[in-house]
């Protein structure tokens, strides 16, 4: 660390999130949301405002995660919602992109992209569990039934 980083004050410091963004400070937040992971380690925003409404977005995520056996009105119904989520974070990489925004507010954006990037990742994989689960049901039972002719034709 240098001597000039060493000397800031925690108020210069805040001071500076309070500067605009610099353009190479948006490529690297822009840059640093586009990986496959960029996620992981966020949290999915306990509360969001969507279409006007704040709602308790942390445990409709995790009611849907928990949910055994989602019907298909309930896999519509995340997959709904994640769509919805997925516009929220273009509109908040636009602000981050475009905007006269400070350093704070693009920190600020940055992390609820990636906690709805993560919500949007758990959603949309809800089928994808479901079906998975299914099919090694189904495979079991495929299974179970040829152990079983196999069976009776030993006993014949």
């Amino acid at each position: 660390m240098n001597e000039k980083a060493k000397s800031r004050t925690l108020g210069q410091m805040t001071s500076d999130l309070d500067d605009r963004i610099s353009e190479d400070e948006r490529r690297r937040i822009l840059a640093s949301l586009r990986g496959p992971t960029s996620w992981v380690g966020s949290m999915i925003p306990e509360l969001e405002e969507i279409e006007g409404k704040r709602i308790p977005l942390r445990d409709i995520v995790f009611g849907y995660m928990v949910k055994e056996n989602p019907t298909d009105d309930e896999i519509e119904g995340a997959l709904s919602l994640a769509s919805v989520l997925e516009e929220k974070t273009k509109e908040l990489e636009d602000s981050i992109s475009t905007g006269e925004i400070t350093r704070r507010e693009a920190y600020r954006y940055e992390e609820e992209i990636k906690g709805l990037l993560k919500a949007v990742d758990a959603l949309r994989h809800l089928r994808g569990d479901a079906m998975e689960v299914k099919a090694k049901a189904r495979a079991a039972e495929v299974g179970d039934t040829r152990r079983w002719l196999e069976f009776v034709k030993k006993i014949r």
